[in-house]
């Protein structure tokens, strides 16, 4: 659960080993790339409202680009 360093090429270099289902990438400040054993890679956000975790579906990768936003 280490958080990585958000660049373009971490984004195409993450993957998911073949025994769990999905793995993910934590970017830091609550954003997540879920990369699903079969290639899909989606954009979350988890946050927390009165001790509550919670998790928020952005959308898939590449269609929302965070690279270009934290430039």
């Amino acid at each position: 659960m280490s958080k990585e360093k958000l660049t373009e090429n971490s984004v195409k270099k993450a993957s998911c080993p073949s025994s769990p289902s999905s793995i993910d990438h934590y970017y830091g400040k609550g954003l997540v790339l879920r990369v699903s054993r079969n290639g899909v890679k989606n954009w979350r956000y988890r946050y927390k409202i009165d001790g509550a975790k919670k998790t928020l579906t952005l959308g898939t990768c590449p269609t929302v680009n965070f690279i270009d936003d934290r430039k």
